[in-house]
């Protein structure tokens, strides 16, 4: 979910960067805003199963709660299978344990979907998506974001 590409153009010193988005019209624009990116926009389903390549980092910010719950899954196993062995996640979401607190001082998020998911449930997905998390921490007003550093160990 890179939307347009400011996250993606942060990670280039870093190596080769492939930022994925399902919005075409977002990816286009993306396009013209950075260079030396290689953007994409097809269904995020046929990429995991198609992909040739295996990539040492996934970055995942604010995409798994626009993903329905009953699908979660299917997309951290997705993620471990294009990681290369020892391959890195950093995978950032709302809490939903501060759903209900967010919404009545930000307003009701204007999403099609919106699960949130909690920290619990979210390392639990991890683990059995065979990731290990390294590391957590909170970010944004009232630390509503959870960021994981987690591990591929198989």
């Amino acid at each position: 979910g890179c939307g347009r590409g400011r996250l993606a153009n942060l990670l280039k010193p870093y190596g080769k960067v492939w930022a994925y988005d399902p919005e075409k019209k977002v990816i286009e624009y993306a396009k013209k805003l950075f260079d030396g990116i290689e953007f994409f926009s097809e269904n995020i389903d046929d990429f995991i199963i198609n992909s040739k390549e295996k990539f040492d980092l996934c970055v995942s910010s604010e995409v798994l709660e626009h993903i329905p719950n009953n699908q979660k899954d299917i997309f951290l196993k997705g993620i471990n299978k294009i990681l290369k062995k020892d391959g890195y996640l950093i995978v950032t979401t709302p809490k939903a344990e501060l759903r209900e607190q967010w919404e009545i001082e930000q307003g009701v998020p204007g999403q099609p979907v919106e699960d949130w998911i909690s920290t619990d449930d979210l390392k639990n997905k991890l683990k059995a998506a065979d990731f290990k998390v390294l590391e957590t921490s909170n970010a944004f007003v009232m630390n509503i974001y959870q960021i994981h550093l987690c591990q591929k160990i198989k």
